[in-house]
């Protein structure tokens, strides 16, 4: 393989960077005492400089790739706070115009730092109940038993929508003229 390194962007968040550099190690086997300069290559000046004034004095490349990554994280990515991700995740309702799964995507997203542990299947599928957009969805999931998974929350929601996209489409289809209707004329379309 030769899979391109990425490039550091400063409107992604650097733990997504951090993944992303650390599968194109993995797919072009890149060994351990080449990956700072790979880093340094791809870190953008903005990163790099911020690299180099969290090890002042010390060079960079005189660092290892781990120290790099653990310090910068430290510094752009500080842990957020349970009770702070936790409030954000109860308060995310879906959006007009935002499917199902992007819904789903996006709690999904920020109940990562909500640590719920072995209630993550229990929260996600109460938020998305509580969050969908749909009067009519909810009332549909709010009939269900108590003990509904989230796999059939989502199995619900996904049909109700493909069931209102459908409508919808067919609602906005143009008519086609009957065969008989063609036939008087002769013509078929």
């Amino acid at each position: 393989f030769n899979v391109p390194f990425p490039v550091y962007d400063q409107k992604e968040e650097f733990s997504l960077f951090v993944d992303r550099l650390q599968a194109s190690f993995t797919a072009n086997n890149t060994p351990d005492d080449k990956r700072v300069a790979v880093f340094i290559s791809m870190a953008g000046a903005q990163l790099y400089r911020l690299a180099h004034d969290l090890f002042a004095p010390t060079e960079v490349c005189r660092i290892s790739f781990t120290e790099i990554i653990a310090k910068l994280k430290e510094h752009l990515s500080p842990a957020p706070k349970v009770i702070h991700a936790r409030s954000i995740f109860f308060r995310r309702n879906q959006r007009p115009g935002e499917t199902i799964k992007e819904f789903l995507a996006q709690l999904r997203h920020l109940a990562d730092d909500g640590k719920f542990g072995t209630n993550l299947d229990w929260m996600l599928r109460d938020r998305l109940v509580s969050g969908v957009l749909s009067e009519q969805l909810q009332r549909k999931l709010l009939q269900e038993d108590d003990s509904v998974t989230m796999q059939r929350v989502v199995d619900i929601a996904l049909a109700h929508e493909l069931a209102v996209t459908s409508i919808k489409d067919l609602r906005e289809a143009t008519p086609v003229q009957s065969i008989s209707d063609n036939s008087k004329s002769g013509k078929i379309h």
